[in-house]
């Protein structure tokens, strides 16, 4: 995946389950925890603040799961 990710790319681990509640695809916060240790998502945190992932780099995630899910 990318090494740079601009700021207003990065989401919390619940926004991107929302965000993809939306699209019909849903996949739930245990589910996307899953996804980044299984496709060694970067993830970032500043002192205790929510754990923050590239929401482009989980759209990615999302498409090969589901890709996975539908076959």
């Amino acid at each position: 995946m990318t090494s740079y990710t601009p700021d207003d790319d990065m989401l919390t681990i619940a926004e991107v389950s929302d965000l993809f509640r939306e699209t019909g695809q849903k996949a739930s916060e245990t589910t996307l925890n899953r996804w980044i240790a299984k496709h060694n998502v970067r993830v970032q945190r500043e002192g205790r603040g929510p754990r923050l992932v590239s929401y482009t780099e989980m759209l990615q995630v999302h498409r090969d799961e589901v890709a996975k899910r539908d076959e």
